[in-house]
């Protein structure tokens, strides 16, 4: 066989390939709709209109024929939706389409501080589009300027905490934990609170750090963290008073602390050396920033959303059909 004809052939099977991927995708989502339309579509341009069953058995065309061909259409379009919701799931279990990511880390705006006042950092998850069941939160700051007092989760909707750890010498903060299937999914979440106490004037930054996660709950843990927070704290002159610093010291105390000495041990935030500490003055701007992580969204993760969205648009008409017809 010459090369050429060889050619033809692997020509002609791709376009019979192309041919019948397309073609199942819209009997998939047009099957139902063209099986209600051919009998009435024979009861008035019969014989223009084929007959399938005609074609398919060699019999003589009658009136009944147009359900019996209705059926066919529905039998179709039942394999060809069959076919698209394999192809999703295969798509799904090979990472097609990504889950998007929409998730943020969102700090407090209050941001001026007293000289050796205890202040809160909480630590709230935003922008969840698909439940999340997991969350690493990595803070990095400047030992010489704040210090980490304890890390509470007392308003926290994760249920189960693998990592609570604070280090004052390497400016290092962890808090992972997570809860069991179907994860959560609410607007906003507080995750956990770090409590700081400024050591010395001016301004001082915390920063999420790139290891920081959040995980999908969709089968692959999608980390689907979109940006990374820093947040800008002022931390004034004045010193705080010794009754509002035992005030604070006793709220603190009444949160059950998760860490009352710093770990070091445990810490690996970084294959490299750890940053340098924060500059004294870096032009940033007093209150919370972010830096967005760079999308990487496949070019044929159009694939897997069709799918989904033929998958999920039969699931809202099987729904609306059997709300229907329950009984109430």
């Amino acid at each position: 066989m010459s090369i050429w004809a060889v050619c033809k052939q692997v020509l002609f099977i791709c376009i019979a390939i192309l041919i019948s991927w397309v073609g199942v995708h819209v009997v998939a989502i047009f099957g139902l709709f063209f099986a209600a339309a051919i009998p009435i579509l024979y009861l008035f341009f019969t014989p223009a209109i084929p007959c399938f069953w005609c074609r398919i058995t060699g019999a003589t065309h009658k009136g009944h024929h147009g359900l019996i061909d209705a059926g066919l259409m529905l039998v179709a379009t039942a394999v060809a939706i069959s076919l698209v919701y394999l192809e999703a799931r295969i798509l799904s279990y090979v990472g097609f389409p990504p889950t998007p990511k929409t998730v943020s880390f969102v700090i407090p705006a209050h941001n001026q501080y007293k000289l050796g006042e205890v202040f809160p950092m909480k630590i709230e998850v935003s922008g969840a589009k698909q439940p999340v069941n997991a969350v690493q939160a990595d803070l990095g700051f400047d030992p010489g300027k704040l210090e980490v007092v304890s890390i509470t989760t007392d308003e926290s909707f994760a249920k189960l905490f693998v990592q609570k750890e604070f280090s004052n010498t390497l400016g290092y903060a962890r808090l992972t934990g997570g809860l069991p299937n179907p994860g959560f999914s609410g607007e906003v979440g507080t995750f956990g609170t770090v409590y700081f106490r400024g050591k010395v004037a001016g301004l001082a930054e915390v920063t999420f750090l790139p290891t920081s996660m959040v995980l999908a709950n969709d089968g692959r843990g999608t980390n689907v963290l979109k940006d990374f927070a820093t947040a800008s704290y002022l931390i004034t002159p004045e010193k705080v008073s010794a009754a509002e610093q035992q005030m604070e010291e006793s709220l603190v105390n009444a949160k059950t602390p998760v860490l009352g000495t710093e770990t070091q041990a445990q810490m690996t935030f970084y294959d490299d050396a750890p940053p340098a500490a924060f500059a004294e003055d870096k032009g940033t701007v007093l209150g919370t920033t972010t830096t967005t992580v760079p999308s990487q969204d496949d070019p044929l993760s159009w694939l897997g959303s069709l799918d989904l969205s033929i998958v999920k648009f039969w699931q809202s008409v099987g729904s609306a059909l059997l709300s229907l017809f329950s009984p109430q």
